[in-house]
């Protein structure tokens, strides 16, 4: 069963209208947000998982740690703005024109 929601995922993200890029206004904008929710770690801004379940306004479920884990792509325990970038981009119901 798995498997069949697998594919039908993924076929359904395939057939999915191409996505316009995200602008540098965006970019910025997105950066500003982000920087709102983040903190310093590492030498980097991060969001750290409960500072990102609390812009969620959420309580504390598999829900939450599941979503922060598709957002922490790389797993080491926070989101930066790479990666918070990305996510939104794919997120996006923007589509690209013509598409």
């Amino acid at each position: 069963m798995t498997c069949v929601r697998r594919f039908s995922l993924s076929l359904s993200l395939s057939l999915s209208p191409p996505r316009a890029p995200v602008t540098a206004p965006e970019i910025k904008a997105l950066y500003f947000h982000f920087g709102n929710l983040a903190s310093a770690s590492k030498g980097e801004l991060l969001i750290n998982r409960h500072d990102f379940q609390q812009a969620l306004g959420m309580k504390s479920s598999t829900f939450v740690d599941r979503l922060f884990a598709v957002f922490d792509e790389n797993g080491d325990g926070g989101v930066n703005f790479a990666e918070f970038l990305s996510i939104l981009n794919i997120l996006s119901t923007k589509v690209r024109e013509g598409g």
